[in-house]
């Protein structure tokens, strides 16, 4: 679960398998601090979004570093039988996803990502991200609606 957030989060693998490592070394050495006002679980997302966070405003401080999310493998796999057309188009349209979600700034996609990934309740996604419901709610409604834009703007260059 962790992993898929924080691969949706930063784009690569390799990040993702880092931050879930530092993720949950942070709890461990934590778990003393840990004041069971929210589930174990909220808690544990909250240091993945934070770590996420910081990873992703040092890498847009080094230079030469604008989007790394066009490499492979992470995210939902192509189908590896069936038609080499099919799965190419899978293949493009993973990476549209990638690049629309980089587009969108980190409240907007961490919001989303755990309302997909997880199903999470806006008040849990509140609590992970230190906002509010209503913020939660309208951060996913605007990220949704500028996935789209983005898209279909994809679209209309590769048509």
């Amino acid at each position: 679960m962790i992993r898929a957030f924080l691969f949706r989060m930063v784009g690569t693998v390799e990040d993702a398998e880092d931050l879930v490592q530092e993720t949950f070394l942070r709890a461990f050495r934590g778990l003393d601090r840990f004041r069971g006002g929210a589930a174990l679980e909220t808690w544990v997302f909250r240091i993945a979004a934070n770590l996420a966070r910081d990873h992703l405003r040092r890498r847009s401080r080094a230079p030469g570093t604008e989007s790394l999310r066009g490499g492979e493998g992470g995210g939902q796999a192509a189908p590896r039988d069936g038609d080499p057309a099919l799965r190419a188009a899978a293949r493009e349209r993973e990476a549209a996803l990638r690049r629309a979600l980089d587009g969108l700034p980190f409240l907007q996609r961490a919001a989303l990502s755990l309302k997909v990934l997880r199903g999470l309740p806006y008040r849990e996604i509140a609590r992970i991200l230190d906002s509010t419901p209503a913020s939660v709610k309208a951060s996913i409604h605007l990220a949704r609606k500028r996935l789209a834009l983005l898209l279909e703007e994809e679209a209309e260059r590769r048509a």
